[in-house]
């Protein structure tokens, strides 16, 4: 009895400390119980509470494991089991960001096609917890994007979407920025709301960034909707190299390189995205891998249908005439660009990030396809 008395008096100051919040002091007052007096369960259930509470279910799962239930009691495997029934979601691993303008009759298609890559992944890697962010951000649209969003979220009871919204349309750099300000997880992929993902693409891409730490970035191919075997290699390769739509980044890389250039000379002249993967392929290694995964839709008027007979070699590109405004445009984004490298070269990179490239040219890839550019 005055052993038993003695386990009850530790075990009391277990308590104590642990309603102190003294929690490493409580755990170790019930170690040295379960050295002395390995199958006494009352120190065994403190145990695995405090290991529950201190974000280590694993090791409090092994130490239940070890004490079977005896008749109706409530066991070490029963507190771990609520635990997990109980617990908050899984972490986001990433975030989607879905800039939208005049997107209403299309963008339920491209959430469409987000839903079944988040469910291939967490088929994928045997996790049907797994959480993707979706930020739908309304580049000022009088035409209810947003509200098409949130309706197509409601009938598929998808609680991981936010809304961005901007007053004044300033253009997809201005919204993708904006919705890169509202993301979770340490992956950011961009899909414009009318274009889509193949179901493997956050796996493949994830997967990618997952095993090779020292890339800040992947690239994947795409389908060119209509005319994918006309497209000749140089504007595939070219398309490849600057869309915003196959880049799975790093979130600590974008926040570096301080996102896509809002400057007004990109969103008249064009060359946001080019400027984007300038930034990023400038300061970090990347993946590049054929393999389609995206695609990148033909709609009358939209970007791939305005540069169809470009991209297919029916017009060369090296014989358009630009407007005067439009090459001033250009040139003054190139300036700011070169700015903005040159400005980043003397910053400080903080913890965190994938080892910083050494020069800027060429361009060096890891584990990537030599093909692909």
């Amino acid at each position: 009895m005055a052993v038993q008395m003695t386990l009850s008096e530790a075990l009391g100051l277990a308590v104590e400390r642990q309603e102190r919040l003294e929690l490493e002091q409580a755990e170790a007052i019930c170690r040295q119980i379960l050295n002395a007096v390995p199958d006494w369960r009352p120190a065994a259930g403190l145990l695995v509470s405090l290991l529950l509470s201190t974000g280590r279910p694993d090791e409090a799962a092994r130490i239940a494991a070890r004490y079977p239930r005896l008749d109706d009691e409530l066991t070490p495997g029963d507190m771990v089991e609520n635990w997990r029934r109980h617990s908050q979601p899984a972490g986001v691993v990433g975030t989607v960001i879905v800039p939208a303008f005049r997107a209403a009759g299309c963008i339920a298609r491209a959430l469409d096609s987000v839903a079944r890559a988040v469910d291939h992944l967490r088929a994928a890697v045997d996790d049907p917890g797994l959480r993707v962010l979706l930020v739908v951000s309304d580049d000022a649209c009088p035409k209810g994007s947003a509200a098409a969003a949130l309706d197509w979220a409601r009938a598929r009871d998808w609680n991981d979407l936010r809304l961005a919204a901007v007053a004044v349309n300033r253009g997809a750099a201005v919204a993708r920025n904006t919705g890169a300000r509202l993301a979770e997880g340490p992956l950011l992929w961009f899909l414009d709301a009318d274009d889509e993902f193949l179901p493997e693409h956050l796996h493949i891409t994830r997967d990618l960034l997952l095993h090779t730490p020292r890339a800040g970035f992947v690239r994947t191919g795409m389908v060119f909707e209509t005319i994918d075997d006309q497209v000749t290699l140089t504007a595939r390769i070219r398309n490849q190299n600057t869309s915003p739509i196959n880049l799975c980044v790093r979130r600590a890389c974008h926040d570096f390189v301080g996102g896509f250039p809002e400057e007004p000379c990109f969103r008249d002249g064009g060359g946001e995205d080019v400027a984007y993967a300038d930034f990023l392929s400038t300061f970090f290694y990347g993946i590049r891998k054929m393999r389609q995964t995206v695609v990148y839709r033909r709609r009358p008027g939209n970007s791939l249908d305005v540069q169809a007979d470009e991209f297919t070699g029916r017009v060369p590109s090296d014989q358009k005439v630009l407007p005067r405004d439009l090459l001033s445009r250009q040139i003054a984004a190139r300036v700011f660009t070169m700015s903005r490298l040159h400005r980043l070269r003397h910053v400080v990179p903080p913890d965190g990030l994938p080892p910083l490239r050494g020069v800027r040219w060429p361009v060096e890839n890891v584990n990537s396809d030599p093909e692909y550019g």
